[in-house]
Parts: C-alpha cells; sequence; structure tokens
C-alpha cells in the first residue's frame, strides 16, 4: 500500500465519517423540528380553546346584566305594587272605619 492510496483511504474514510455526521445533525434537526411543530400545535388548540372559553364567558357575563337589569326592573315593580297594595289597604281599612262609624251612628 502506497503513501498515495493511504491518503486517498483516509481522505474517503474522513469524508464520509463527515457526511454520517450531517445526516445524524439532519435528522437531529428533522425530529426537532416535528416536534417543534407538534408542540406549537398543541399550544394553538389550546389558545383556540382558550379564546373559545373566553367569549363562552364574556357571553354569559352579557347574559347575567340582562337578569340582574331585569331583576331590577322586577324589582322595582314590585316595590311599586307594594305601595299601591298599601295605600289600597289603609283604603280599605278607613273605608271599614266609616262603615262602622255609620252603623254606629245609625
Amino acid at each position: 500500500m502506497t503513501f498515495l492510496e493511504h491518503s486517498r483511504k483516509e481522505r474517503d474514510f474522513q469524508i464520509a465519517r463527515r457526511e454520517e455526521e450531517q445526516r445524524r445533525k439532519l435528522q437531529r434537526t428533522r425530529r426537532l423540528v416535528v416536534l417543534m411543530g407538534g408542540v406549537s400545535m398543541v399550544f394553538l388548540l389550546m389558545m383556540v380553546f382558550a379564546i373559545n372559553l373566553y367569549f363562552s364567558a364574556e357571553e354569559e357575563r352579557k347574559a347575567a346584566d340582562v337578569e340582574r337589569q331585569e331583576a331590577k326592573r322586577q324589582e322595582l315593580i314590585a316595590i311599586g305594587q307594594s305601595k299601591v297594595a298599601d295605600e289600597e289597604r289603609q283604603k280599605a281599612e278607613d273605608q271599614h272605619q266609616i262603615a262602622v262609624d255609620q252603623r254606629k251612628m245609625a
């Protein structure tokens, strides 16, 4: 084996070793890209889920506001009706008293 032949084999070996190393690095890089893509998809799905929850909560908050306003309106109506009922009761008591007084006079 001559020096040139040995040198050529050494060079071919070094080239093959570098190519193998590059192939392994490329495989690692591809795996990393696939992994990061998967993680990105998971985060994207979580973000969509969170946005969906946000909008659902916002709709529920608006519905609760409407219900609270309706309850307040109903409360005001009930207070008004209570006042009217009290006035009517007072009128009825006054009428009853007038009737009792008239019976006594008769």
